[in-house]
């Protein structure tokens, strides 16, 4: 099954830089509201720190903001960091999952480990996605011997 999505939220989030602390601990506190107002202070002043965006997503996709979420998680793919580029398309993975769309999750999960070959949850999810598509594929060509 998909590994518990709160772990990956808090690696990435405690890798943010420093500027965005509160926001971390509100999140690590599981106060997401505050959280999302934080990061939502913070892209008022900088539309376009990809932290913020990916923080927000984070925020809004613990509440169960899923597509407010994905589209803060496509907002963050304009940072030029790899890591933070990687947990943002593993979390667009997560949320198609979450929304049965595997074809696009296992696509997400590829471009993550693209980016980073050492993500052991993404490449599980990869390999999990992959898994569950390549046995669906074989059920319907059962199905359509049967016929």
């Amino acid at each position: 099954m998909i590994k518990a999505r709160i772990s990956i939220f808090l690696i990435v989030l405690i890798s943010l830089t420093a500027a965005q602390d509160q926001g971390m601990l509100n999140y690590q506190n599981e106060d997401y509201e505050a959280a999302e107002m934080y990061y939502d202070s913070i892209l008022s002043t900088n539309k376009n720190s990809a932290e913020a965006h990916f923080g927000k997503g984070a925020s809004l996709y613990m509440q169960d903001d899923v597509k407010n979420a994905e589209i803060k998680f496509n907002e963050s793919l304009s940072s030029r960091e790899k890591d933070l580029r990687s947990k943002a398309f593993y979390n667009l993975g997560n949320i198609n999952y979450k929304n049965n769309n595997l074809s696009e999750a296992l696509n997400f999960y590829k471009k993550a480990l693209e980016l980073n070959p050492d993500d052991d949850e993404a490449r599980y999810n990869y390999e999990y996605i992959n898994c569950l598509l390549y046995t669906s594929d074989a059920a319907d060509e059962e199905d359509s011997v049967d016929l």
